[in-house]
């Protein structure tokens, strides 16, 4: 089950990445454009950050220890697939209002 642990990271990684790539940068180069960076520039305390983001990473965590828990047969795909959905929404909340 440590796999989920990297999901939320490679989706970061990857959106990031291409954003990088669009603006014509190296992919390795430093910037704030990582999901919690930006949660941090719209004034979320750290503590704040790492429960939204424990938050999108749970279902693709937890998914695999409801068997061990429950006895019955996780359905890892599906926590994967909430967790990625909860991503894009955690993307489309942490950018900024138009009034900024």
């Amino acid at each position: 089950p440590a796999w989920a642990f990297f999901l939320l990271p490679a989706l970061d990684l990857a959106r990031v990445s291409i954003l990088r790539i669009q603006a014509g940068r190296h992919i390795w180069s430093g910037d704030r454009w990582h999901l919690a960076h930006r949660f941090e520039d719209r004034g979320f305390s750290t503590v704040a950050v790492l429960v939204v983001l424990g938050s999108v990473a749970l279902p693709a965590v937890g998914a695999p220890w409801v068997e061990h828990f429950t006895g019955r047969t996780p359905d890892v795909l599906l926590g994967a697939s909430l967790s990625a959905m909860l991503f894009g929404a955690a993307v489309h909340l942490s950018r900024k209002s138009l009034a900024d």
